[in-house]
């Protein structure tokens, strides 16, 4: 995923970028303007702030996550546990929702 793609999946986040040198910090959007500015190479690590209790997830978003463990290899039991006890949401409803 490129830095522009992220930008658009987190919108105003506190985050921060190391190249293995100067330390970004900001929103995405204002990282990617510190970027755009400066040469970049190589790896570097992207630290993003976790949702908050207020912003929540809706329930098509957790129904995402869970398809997103089971192509990752999880099974649906385990994929619907995990994102049921992470949001707070019911294990059966996303279990049954997505079998659709």
């Amino acid at each position: 995923m490129t830095i522009h793609q992220r930008n658009l999946a987190l919108d105003d986040r506190k985050s921060s970028l190391s190249l293995y040198g100067p330390l970004y910090r900001g929103t995405p959007p204002e990282i990617l303007a510190q970027l755009e500015r400066s040469k970049i190479a190589g790896e570097y690590v992207i630290v993003v702030e976790g949702r908050s209790e207020e912003e929540g997830i809706s329930f098509e978003e957790a129904l995402a996550e869970v398809r997103t463990l089971l192509k990752k290899g999880l099974s649906r039991k385990d994929a619907s546990k995990r994102i049921a006890e992470e949001y707070g949401l019911s294990r059966k409803e996303l279990y049954d929702r997505s079998l659709a």
